[in-house]
C-alpha cells in the first residue's frame, strides 16, 4: 500500500493518490475491510475501473491471486471541480469513467496499469485530471474546512456544535454537505 501526495496545482482537488498491490497466489484469499470516509475515489483496477461516491458502510473485499489497484482520493468536495452535480447523487454509487472524462477515459486503465512505478501512474492520472478540472468554488473550500475541523476536534459531537462554531443555520449546513460532501454532517461526525 502506498500514498502519494498530489502535485501542488491539484491540492484543492486531490487529497492523495494511492495504490494497493497483492500477490496471494501461494496463499489463502484474504478479506479486507476499510471504514468509510466522506470522499469520492477514482479507482483503476483491471476490468473494474470507476468513480466511486461516498460509501456509507464499510468497504469489504476479498483479495485473492495477484492484483493491483491505483486510485485517487479526492478532497472533500474536490470532485465537484470535475462534475456539476450534488455529491449526494453519488452516495453509494459509482460512475463509469467515460461519464466524467468522455473519450479521455479510453485506454486510461491499460495505460496506468502498464506502468510499475506509482509516481508515473500518478503523473498519467494527474494529466487527465488537469484537462477536466474546473474552478474549485468557495463553497467547496468551506465544506472541506468544516469536515477537517470535525476530524481534528473530538469535542464536536453534535450537528449543533458545528452550527454554533461555523455560525450557520441547520438548513445551510445540510445544503452545503448535500452539494459538496455527499453525506450529512451527522454522518461525518459519527
Amino acid at each position: 500500500h502506498a500514498r502519494i501526495a498530489p502535485s501542488h496545482d491539484l491540492e484543492d482537488v486531490v487529497q492523495h493518490l494511492w495504490s494497493v498491490g497483492w500477490d496471494l497466489r501461494d496463499g489463502a484469499p484474504q478479506r479486507r475491510e476499510t471504514l468509510p470516509h466522506p470522499n469520492v475515489h477514482l479507482v483503476i483496477e483491471r476490468g473494474k475501473s470507476a468513480i466511486w461516491g461516498v460509501h456509507t458502510t464499510r468497504f469489504v473485499t476479498t483479495l485473492e491471486g495477484r492484483g493491483e489497484v491505483f486510485g485517487v482520493k479526492f478532497r472533500i468536495g474536490g470532485f465537484r471541480a470535475l462534475v456539476d452535480a450534488p455529491m449526494s447523487r453519488l452516495r453509494d454509487r459509482s460512475l463509469d469513467l467515460r461519464d466524467v472524462f468522455g473519450a479521455d477515459a479510453d485506454g486510461l486503465e491499460s495505460e496506468v496499469l502498464s506502468v510499475d512505478d506509482d509516481a508515473q501512474r500518478g503523473a498519467i492520472v494527474e494529466t487527465l485530471l488537469r484537462r477536466h478540472v474546473k474552478r474549485v468554488g468557495d463553497d467547496t473550500r468551506h465544506a472541506a474546512a468544516i469536515v477537517d475541523d470535525i476530524a481534528a476536534d473530538a469535542s464536536i459531537a453534535r450537528v449543533e456544535d458545528v452550527i454554533a462554531r461555523w455560525s450557520m443555520s441547520s438548513r445551510s449546513l445540510q445544503r452545503l454537505f448535500n452539494e459538496c460532501v455527499g453525506v450529512g454532517p451527522k454522518w461525518v461526525i459519527q
